[in-house]
């Protein structure tokens, strides 16, 4: 079963003679998240999923955008000048968006949250006053110890780097739990792990019905971005925003990328939608992280 926009995992039934499959699904991180184990157990592991998704809550209570006491919304209230204490949770994301930041040379931005209001891809609230908090990710600065301080009032969105990050926490603890196979997906943005491999399908964004083959797969993080179900009244193309003009990007198809974690695919897909063909830094950026990139219809 595909959840929200894109994905639709299948296990092969030579793998479903050999390993029981166990799954659940709840609403999270505003799509649907959802946990398939794959073992030779025959006991049904709650105790494994209920711990899973509490700790997928947890990034959602402390990452989301709607969530008026989430440490987004508290940054997104924050005089200039002062530091402020969020969790290690919210630091990592924070760490990693930067480093997206720089390392993509500006492409990829949390700070263009304002663009998204203004394009009517995100609400007007719940910022009060977010038209005068102009700053950007360069005005935002992190401590070691779990520190925030803002250089210039700003306002952030972490939706596309916070749903992967997620997909990782959720398979650590399934690691930690003993769990050998499966994936964890958070609405088209999943993570496959164990020696399982699955067939991954792509929606096409225009024919919700019309499935792509993207290939056989084992232990790597997938995410796609493209014009999905948009949650806005506004005819705007896609939800990735170019930090330069403020604007939507139109995106022909979809874009994804694979990679050893969920939350660079995740990052990933904003900057390949948004890179030059012949940006050389962006591309050693990939290699360095081990995505690739793929563009859905395939060009001829």
């Amino acid at each position: 079963m595909a959840f929200a926009d894109c994905w639709l995992p299948t296990m092969s039934l030579s793998v479903r003679t050999e390993f029981r499959s166990w799954r659940r699904a709840q609403p999270l991180l505003g799509t649907f998240v959802e946990v398939t184990l794959e073992g030779p157990e025959d006991v049904y592991p709650a105790q494994t999923f209920d711990a899973v998704f509490a700790e997928v809550a947890r990034v959602h209570r402390l990452m989301s955008w709607y969530e008026t006491e989430s440490d987004v919304s508290r940054i997104n209230r924050m005089p200039a000048g002062r530091w402020a204490r969020i969790d290690p949770r919210t630091v990592c994301v924070l760490h990693a968006a930067s480093r997206m930041y720089e390392r993509s040379g500006g492409l990829f931005d949390v700070t263009c949250e304002r663009h998204l209001r203004r394009a009517g891809v995100l609400p007007e609230g719940p910022i009060e006053g977010g038209a005068q908090r102009q700053g950007t990710m360069s005005d935002l600065l992190l401590d070691e110890e779990g520190g925030v301080f803002l250089k210039q009032p700003l306002t952030i969105n972490l939706d596309g780097i916070a749903k992967g990050y997620a997909v990782d926490q959720a398979i650590a603890l399934l690691n930690i739990h003993g769990v050998r196979s499966g994936c964890v997906n958070a609405g088209g943005d999943l993570r496959l792990f164990g020696p399982v491999a699955q067939e991954i399908g792509l929606r096409n964004p225009r024919r919700p019905t019309e499935i792509w083959q993207l290939g056989r797969y084992r232990a790597c993080a997938v995410a796609t971005t493209g014009g999905y179900f948009l949650n806005t009244q506004a005819d705007v193309p896609s939800a990735v925003v170019d930090p330069v003009t403020g604007q939507p990007v139109a995106v022909s198809g979809s874009v994804t990328v694979t990679a050893p974690l969920c939350m660079h695919a995740d990052a990933l897909t904003k900057i390949a939608t948004l890179m030059r063909p012949d940006d050389a830094v962006v591309a050693q950026l990939f290699k360095e992280l081990d995505a690739h990139v793929y563009h859905f219809p395939r060009c001829a």
